[in-house]
């Protein structure tokens, strides 16, 4: 049983109300609302970190370096890929990640979506650890372009990574086709979706 509550940020009682008449503002689940560099709309003060949504610790070491970065005008300002990007990961048993949207979202934007999910007992190293567990790879249907990458079991949030950048980089299920796998992981999760995927393409009329 897995029971999901959200998350919202400790940001009552710090003294953050005498900043709200300057121009500080509290959104939903008490997130500080920011911009793409940390500012939070009053000059000097920036909010980076699970306070300001960053969910994980490297979000909130990214957010903190563009937040010093801009302050202090020190060097160059690091390019920030958009928020669809981000790997997400819970450590539960199983993990669970995911990057990118899901097939709810491509319907509620109206992209041609289609999905194939891959079980880990599909690949070697997965017949070897008997692991349960499966990845599933969303893409526009017509173009193969990777819109979000879903995995659930053993070492899913290491897995994610290499679907995030696929994701991030607008990469297409033949590109991904190309990337030779190191044999006996579970990486061969992503050549076996993309197959399948190619295939559906060429054979969906």
């Amino acid at each position: 049983l897995l029971s999901a509550c959200g998350r919202s940020g400790m940001t009552s009682g710090i003294g953050l109300e005498a900043l709200q008449s300057k121009g500080l503002k509290i959104g939903g689940g008490k997130f500080i609302q920011v911009n793409d560099h940390g500012g939070t709309g009053v000059e000097g003060v920036y909010a980076v970190g699970d306070c300001a949504g960053g969910n994980l610790a490297t979000v909130g070491q990214a957010m903190a370096t563009r937040a010093i970065r801009v302050h202090y005008g020190s060097g160059m300002i690091m390019n920030e890929a958009g928020s669809k990007c981000k790997p997400f990961g819970v450590w539960t048993i199983p993990e669970l990640a995911w990057a990118g949207i899901n097939e709810e979202q491509a319907a509620k934007d109206d992209i041609p979506h289609a999905s194939v999910k891959v079980d880990f007992s599909s690949t070697v190293r997965g017949c070897v650890t008997q692991e349960k567990g499966f990845l599933k790879l969303i893409y526009h249907s017509d173009t193969g372009l990777v819109l979000g990458i879903h995995l659930c079991g053993e070492n899913a949030c290491d897995l994610v990574n290499f679907g995030a950048e696929a994701v991030c980089n607008g990469d297409t299920v033949y590109d991904m086709l190309q990337f030779v796998f190191p044999a006996v992981t579970y990486h061969e999760l992503y050549h076996l979706a993309a197959a399948e995927a190619k295939l559906r393409i060429m054979h969906k009329d």
